[in-house]
């Protein structure tokens, strides 16, 4: 496989290394509300993203709240995807840790989703190695924020499709039977483990990415906004009560109507939100929560085999070219 390892390499080389960690927030301030992070999808347009509607709900329910943008690249070719997520990595964390070293009780969260680009999962990879870990093998190996950080000021982080999903993970919700298409480090998982009262990561079967061994759903990816927007609102809100003792008002109907849910016919799954906006009770609960040890047809690691790996190849195609040659280089080894 050295061929497969050179090519890899050559692909990796010619990503840019040479820009600047930044990030929307030029005039940071303490927020009385929650401070909320969106790591959009690849190719989006500069701004929060699709998800974007779903921290714009959760603004609207906890006055004092901001939403901000991740300013990375958020690209698969210019620069590579690998190069890319670093830089997003490294953004995430500047943007956390600076909000902290200035607001040392403030409260944040975290948004990490690609749902208007079908081909990856750029933005969930990126916010669970900043909170729990690097994802490891040849990603970048980028140091996450403190543990310290992490129990004290994250009220939630929140994972759509993320590739480097692990099966069975406490923190798991959806559908899916199967890990995603690279591994995640178990030091990582561990981690993600002990903060799972925070963490959701949310997956369902038939996503080519996150749940590799079924056989692939095209619009399975497209549709975590409108699956779980409520419950996702809900969750955050739900925790900002629980740490804060500050209880959430109800979600006006003019936040609905302007960000859009499964119950607003202006909802759009491919809509675009760029830009920063401030904002102005649920509950606790795992009912959608996935039994990732169950999938149909018995035990999901009885499907390893050669059907299992060209569904995968087959879905991979999507991606492009050198993320199928990424996602192959880690198969066969």
């Amino acid at each position: 496989m050295r061929w497969l390892s050179s090519i890899l390499i050559a692909l990796v080389a010619t990503a840019s290394v040479s820009d600047a960690i930044n990030t929307s927030d030029k005039d940071m301030e303490c927020t009385d509300g929650l401070y909320i992070v969106v790591a959009r999808a690849t190719n989006e347009l500069p701004g929060p993203g699709e998800s974007g509607r779903i921290a714009n709900r959760v603004a609207d329910r906890i006055p004092g709240s901001k939403v901000v943008g991740l300013d990375y690249p958020a690209q698969f070719i210019q620069p590579f995807y690998i190069d890319s997520q670093r830089k997003g990595q490294e953004a995430l964390k500047a943007v956390l840790e600076d909000y902290v070293d200035k607001c040392s009780k403030g409260k944040f969260a975290v948004i990490g989703y690609s749902q208007a680009d079908q081909r990856n999962k750029q933005g969930a990879q990126v916010t669970e190695d900043i909170i729990c870990g690097t994802s490891g093998g040849l990603f970048s190996k980028v140091e996450p924020i403190s543990l310290k950080i992490a129990q004290s000021n994250l009220i939630a982080g929140i994972l759509f499709g993320d590739p480097t999903h692990v099966k069975g993970s406490n923190f798991n919700f959806g559908t899916a039977p199967y890990s995603g298409i690279w591994n995640r480090k178990s030091s990582s998982v561990d981690r993600c483990e002990s903060l799972s009262d925070r963490i959701r990561s949310y997956c369902d079967k038939g996503d080519a990415f996150c749940d590799k061994g079924s056989a692939v759903d095209e619009e399975v990816h497209r549709a975590y906004v409108k699956l779980y927007g409520d419950e996702v609102v809900d969750f955050i809100a739900q925790r900002w009560e629980n740490v804060t003792g500050s209880s959430p008002r109800r979600e006006s109907a003019e936040s609905i109507k302007r960000w859009g849910g499964p119950n607003s016919s202006t909802y759009n799954g491919s809509t675009q939100i760029s830009g920063d906006k401030t904002g102005g009770g649920g509950s606790e609960n795992n009912s959608n929560k996935s039994n990732t040890n169950n999938g149909e047809g018995g035990n999901p690691d009885a499907e390893e085999g050669a059907a299992a790996s060209l569904r995968l190849i087959a879905g991979l195609i999507h991606a492009g070219l050198p993320l199928f040659i990424l996602c192959l280089f880690h198969i066969l080894h």
